[in-house]
């Protein structure tokens, strides 16, 4: 076994490292550092014992961050341990070995792992795990006090715990199976054990003896502090006792998100799983809240009448002032949140200098200084603004950012600087805002703009590096938290899934990695690497020019066509940097390779390293004249980076990354994340002696708003016939009109291109309508009409041709069948937001306009459920082969990711897993099997999604035919420390060929064969039955229908004929394994053809209910009827037909839907069944033993999939499609065996009948043929 040593910066989890830290934490922490030293030198001069050295181990932890929440104390032969809770009875959560400094022959090392501490260490953790049954241990940690090794316990728990050959050996030696019981036993065989192992092991390594001099200074730099924050952060109980953390750089702040709602004036509610944004109730509106303050400028000016198409806003004057108001104020606390960012830069990069906190409340002080802000400052170029503008904000840099635009809803209605000052709002009673002794304010009042900028003083607005050590701790606001406020915000209306940073990280990095390295196949003749390493290897080994192998990379482009926020596309390009920094081709603007940088991806965040500092920050020096202006210069090294940062993302966002959504709320923020993410490495320009920050690029281009699923050309539309018929227009010259309008920095010149973009586009669509098929038929029938027509007119008078005029009325009714076509096809609403991926990213054109598609799809489509989508339904119907009336859109999202995709490219979409086994799901799947399947991820019904149930798969394919098996993991926890781990280690093999159309469990392959076997020599349950499979009784409103046993007794003492219609009535549930059901509810059992009148009692029963009884007429909206859906049945019947009733009044075998394995049972007593139940028309005492055994239940697994809780639904789809054997009627013993079971059950329902189903078990597996072998793979899928 061979050690691998990491630094602490390495190791603790890097969102936890930029929460930043208060100065006296800080101050107390590192005086207890030092004391540990000190006294461990005192110790090492007396020579004192190792016992002696844990007694200063133990209180360094009691005092330091542990304090009085864990029990810390030696444990059995173990140095110290330190408990996950305050009591000894709390398990342990770290192991501590600890060795005197001199004892170096016990002691392990960076290089030397094999030793005594380290045996010592394996001992205790399989004494606690085994022994002690302890799954909570989190780390283990070797020390003499100066040097610490720190291990991962679920290193130990690989290698050593899940090692059958180690504990098997320990538990034969704890029972005294060995020639000795002394532990010195143990440590010579784990020597062993360990020099033979061939596996690495990570640990955190720390010298403290490096430390002592910044231990020892009086005061520290903020640099020297940095030095020591991953230290402070390793000895907590956040990082050593994994305790919660918001790991995940995109996890939404609660706290700030409640109070920025709250000073909006908006609430969030939510609705069938889905969070919406709405106005706040009427009773709790505050006038001064931002909403509530634009609504009524909105009003006394009488906006809304002016607009032209108010209708777009709502049906009445609320509705369309709320909406508009919304969307001001979404603009605004965009451009706000976005400054706030910026501050925070700029304060940063010049050492935290106050006069770059320009968004201070005592400076602006009115709504109208923000409006200055926005259009006086941020959108003029510094020598273009006005004196008096450049004497308050001459140090604010211009950005070109099209944010900074007069927007057109700003152009129509109403600006910031409109709304009323002075407005006053009490502050939130859990607001962050504190006053100058600290205290947090409490029934204060303020005005709404104050409090906005209070409100983001009181947060730590960070966009990289490392945490702070300040005076008070801010909660960190960092870059991607914003974009999940930004996503939320902007999705007042849709709801949405947010979907966590551990998730877009991970199908970044399997997409876009597997998506270079086919680049590089590709270009490089003969090359055919596998992975990133070895392109690296070839690269280096074919001196490829550091240029040349970047044009590869830059050439990649990636597209999400459901693009919400744009975090898929900020993953993308973090991790296409961390790819550069990889393949060793990162390089600055002269192409000279960076060296001692090191980019990886970490918690979704870059994390960027130089040399031994963990952190990479820009700093300028900066000294201010007597004139008001300032001097900078920047460290060249530091220049040199932070410009290669910035020239790179530049350039991967221009040409790489593409995004489409329906929402123009979405597309904004998308855009905004981008300029964010390149806001993080802006940098003050030499070539202005660093006075003006370079300016952002125009990547607005690349992120289109429109309805990805909807198009009028198709891709393979041919574009060769529009440009020969246009000389001034070229593929080339399309492609050039966008290259200039991402650089430039003039607006004119972004305007005049803007409209040559619109123009060449307009072209392409105007020429594609013209050879609409639709279109070319009504132009040869309308010429057909000329030639007709002119042909007549030779006849004159009566010599006319009766033969032509027919000829003609002919003509003209295929032109007016057209026409009407032709009218339908332009009204029709679905294509309103279209868009034409044939043309409108010319990135993906080759130079003759041919489609060539992205290298890589990947995204989370929506979950909109399929009744939300009637306006489109006939157009996805005509054009998708994975239609289904039921489908979601997600289905029609993954055809269409598919199609934009080149040959071979690789997609990766987040989707709910109920297409697997779903009916609606077929099409689908049965499109599927015509790609490859990289892997599926199940994460089952884990909820990855903040607050919903969407039961969500990672799904991944390549666009080439099927030839391979594929990697499927299903996850059981969402406890692990990396998924890309999880699923490299937990994997198995799934053949794809052996999926079933029909439903798709993920089975090894092993299981798959099995099943195979199994399947080829029985026939189905279905056939079996003759499809005498029946559904429980929908009464269409269950609380009149369903009724008690005093109701029962009521009715027939009024009328005893009623006994004829009341049934005894069970719910799935009330339905157990062998045991016969007694029914406590009755059913009203009004079937169609009842005549209602010849049972009183029930009628009038029924009379008290009618209102709600009623179905619905068909021209009658749903909302405007109290009573039942449309229908054929009268007021007083059941709602479905039942025709198959009489099933009911026989015996049969009854089961219920829901239940984690089979529970069927036999029904003597004509039990009618609600719709969570099942009939088979069948009593068969030999089949029922089939059913509750383990073999079924096994064999139902594979094709079915566990729900919420580990129960599976038992739908007719599965079982009639179900293996049984061709003979097994005349099985004497399995039929005796059943009738046991059912005796013992129905004296005592309790009773124990354990042996009897194992015996059953035996008969079946003998029956379906199985071997030793094979019920060796069932008993062990059963067991897990």
């Amino acid at each position: 076994m061979q050690i691998e040593v990491i630094s602490p910066r390495r190791v603790v989890d890097n969102a936890f490292l930029q929460e930043s830290i208060t100065e006296t934490e800080f101050e107390t922490f590192r005086w207890r550092l030092l004391k540990l030293i000190n006294q461990a030198d005192e110790a090492v001069d007396e020579g004192e014992s190792e016992e002696h050295l844990k007694n200063l181990i133990k209180p360094f932890f009691s005092n330091t961050n542990f304090e009085e929440d864990h029990y810390i104390n030696t444990k059995e032969r173990q140095d110290l341990a330190i408990h996950n809770g305050k009591t000894r009875k709390s398990n342990v959560g770290v192991i501590i070995e600890a060795k005197r400094p001199s004892n170096s022959s016990e002691m392990i090392t960076g290089d030397e792992l094999n030793r005594k501490a380290f045996h010592e260490s394996i001992l205790y953790y399989l004494r606690e795990r085994i022994d002690n049954g302890n799954e909570d241990i989190k780390h283990i940690i070797i020390t003499d006090v100066y040097n610490w090794y720190i291990f991962d316990a679920q290193d130990f728990e690989r290698h050593f715990y899940e090692s059958r050959k180690l504990t098997g050996w320990y538990k034969e030696w704890k029972q005294g199976q060995k020639v000795s019981s002394r532990t010195q036993f143990v440590y010579d065989h784990l020597s062993e054990f360990v020099e033979e192992l061939d596996a690495n092991i990570t640990t955190a390594e720390l010298d403290l003896s490096k430390y002592r001099k910044l231990l020892e200074k009086d005061e520290l730099s903020r640099d020297e502090q940095k030095k020591l924050v991953p230290i402070f952060k390793l000895f907590t109980p956040t990082h050593l006792l994994k305790q919660p953390f918001a790991s995940d750089s995109n996890e939404l702040n609660k706290a700030f998100y409640r109070e920025l709602l709250y000073i909006m004036g908006l609430k969030e509610y939510k609705d069938k799983g889905t969070h919406y944004i709405t106005r706040l109730d009427e009773d709790n509106r505050q006038h001064a809240s931002l909403i509530e303050n634009t609504i009524t400028q909105l009003k006394s000016l009488n906006v809304i009448s002016r607009l032209s198409n108010r209708s777009e806003f709502g049906d009445d004057e609320e509705e369309q002032l709320f909406n508009v108001a919304i969307q001001l104020l979404i603009t605004w606390i965009n451009r706000i949140l976005f400054l706030k960012l910026l501050e925070s830069q700029l304060f940063k990069y010049h050492r935290e200098d106050d006069r770059f906190r320009f968004l201070s409340h005592r400076d602006i002080e009115e709504y109208d200084g923000l409006n200055k802000l926005f259009f006086q400052v941020l959108a003029v170029q510094a020598e273009d603004r006005s004196e008096r503008i450049n004497k308050h904000f001459g140090h604010i840099p211009y950005l070109n950012s099209s944010l900074f635009d007069v927007a057109d809803i700003e152009q129509d209605t109403i600006r910031i600087s409109e709304l009323e000052d002075g407005l006053q709002m009490p502050v939130h009673n859990r607001s962050k805002i504190r006053n100058r002794d600290g205290e947090r304010l409490k029934g204060e009042k303020l005005s709404a703009l104050e409090y906005l900028l209070r409100f983001l003083d009181a947060y730590n607005f960070n966009t990289e590096g490392t945490a702070e050590v300040q005076k008070e701790a801010k909660t960190l606001i960092n870059a991607s938290v914003l974009g999940r406020i930004f996503e939320k915000i902007n999705g007042y209306k849709d709801g949405s899934f947010f979907t966590p940073g551990y998730i877009t990280e991970y199908m970044c990095r399997e997409t876009i990695r597997r998506a270079v390295v086919q680049k590089f196949n590709e270009t490089y003749e003969n090359w055919d690497c596998e992975d990133i390493d070895d392109v690296a290897a070839k690269i280096s080994r074919h001196e490829i020019p550091y240029d040349k192998a970047n044009e590869v990379v830059n050439s990649i482009t990636i597209c999400d066509p459901a693009v919400g926020s744009g975090h898929f596309l900020v993953s993308a390009l973090n991790e296409l940097i961390a790819i550069k920094s990889d393949l060793r081709i990162f390089v600055d603007e002269d192409n000279h390779h960076i060296r001692d940088v090191e980019i990886s991806v970490d918690n979704d965040e870059l994390s960027i390293s130089v040399g031994q500092d963990p952190f990479f920050e820009y700093r300028v020096h900066s000294e201010w004249k007597e004139n008001g202006t300032i001097e900078r210069t920047v460290g060249s090294d530091t220049q040199r980076l932070q410009k290669a940062l910035f020239r790179e993302k530049n350039i991967l966002i221009e040409n790489c990354l593409f995004g489409v959504d329906i929402n123009p709320n979405s597309v904004n923020i998308c855009r905004l994340r981008l300029w964010i993410e390149l806001l993080k490495h802006a940098y003050y320009k030499e070539s202005t002696d660093f006075q003006q920050l370079e300016v952002l690029p125009n990547i607005d281009i690349n992120i289109k708003q429109g309805n990805s699923l909807v198009n009028r050309f198709d891709l393979d539309a041919d574009l060769s016939q529009i440009l020969s018929n246009n000389d001034n227009l070229t593929i080339e010259e399309y492609k050039r009109a966008v290259r200039s309008y991402k650089e430039t920095g003039n607006r004119e010149d972004k305007r005049a291109l803007k409209e040559q973009i619109s123009s060449i586009k307009e072209s392409f669509s105007v020429g594609l309508k013209e050879l609409d098929p639709v279109r070319q038929k009504l132009k040869k029938q309308r010429e057909i009409l000329i030639k007709e027509e002119a042909k007549l007119d030779l006849f004159e008078g009566e010599k006319k041709s009766k033969k032509e005029q027919k000829k003609i009325k002919k003509t003209k009714k295929k032109i007016g069948k057209l026409e009407e076509e032709l009218e339908e096809l332009e009204n029709a609403t679905f294509y309103d937001q279209a868009f034409e991926w044939r043309f409108e990213f010319p990135e993906v054109l080759d130079e003759d306009g041919n489609f060539n598609g992205f290298d890589a799809v990947i995204g989370n489509p929506p979950y909109i459920r399929q009744e939300l989508l009637k306006k489109i339904k006939p157009y996805l119907k005509e054009y998708y082969e994975v239609y289904s009336g039921y489908a979601d859109l997600y289905q029609y999202f993954t055809q269409r990711g598919m199609g934009i995709m080149k040959e071979k490219g690789f997609f990766h979409y987040i989707v709910s897993n109920k297409w697997m086994r779903a009916n609606y799901g077929k099409p689908l799947r049965e499109w599927i099997q015509n790609y490859q399947i990289n892997s599926i991820v199940d994460f089952g019904d884990l909820p990855v999604f903040d607050a919903a149930t969407a039961y969500p798969c990672l799904l991944h394919l390549k666009k080439e035919p099927a030839n391979y098996s594929f990697k499927a993991i299903e996850v059981n926890s969402l406890d692990f420390n990396s998924l890309e781990a999880l699923t490299n280690e937990d994997y198995f093999e799934v053949d794809q060929t052996k999926l079933n159309d029909e439903s798709w469990a993920l089975v090894n392959k092993e299981i798959q064969e099995l099943v195979e076997r199994i399947n080829n020599r029985c026939q189905s349950l279905g056939k079996y039955l003759n499809g005498e499979f029946y559904y429980g009784v929908k009464t269409g409103l269950n609380k009149v229908f369903v009724i008690n046993k005093e109701k029962k007794e009521k009715l027939l003492q009024k009328d005893s004929k009623s006994d004829e219609l009341i049934k005894p009535f069970l719910r799935g549930k009330d339905i157990k394994r062998y045991q016969s059901p007694e029914a406590k509810r009755y059913l009203i059992f009004t079937r169609r053809g009842v005549e209602i009148d010849e049972y009183p009692a029930i009628k009038d029963y029924l009379e008290n209910f009618k209102k709600e009884l009623k179905p619905r007429p068909k021209n009658v909206s749903s909302s405007n009827w109290d009573g039942r859906k449309p229908g054929s049945y009268k007021w007083y019947e059941i709602q479905d037909a039942v025709d198959y009733y009489e099933e009911f009044e026989r015996n049969k075998i009854m089961y219920a839907e829901i239940a984690r394995r089979g529970h069927f049972t036999i029904d003597k007593n004509y039990n009618y069944l609600d719709t969570t139940g099942f009939i088979m028309g069948t009593d068969s005492k030999a089949l029922l033993g089939i059913l509750n055994s383990k073999l079924w239940t096994f064999l139902f697994s594979t094709i079915s999939s566990e729900i919420r809780g580990g129960f599976y639904r038992w739908k007719r789809q599965y079982l009639e499609v179900m293996p049984i054997p061709d003979s097994f009627e005349d099985n004497s013993v399995l039929e005796s065996l059943v009738n046991q079971i059912l005796t013992a059950k129905e004296e005592d329902p309790e009773a124990d009948t354990k042996e009897l189903d194992e015996e059953i078990n035996t008969l079946v597996y003998e029956l379906y043929g199985l071997t030793e072998e094979e019920v060796r793979i069932v008993e062990e899928q059963m067991n897990n």
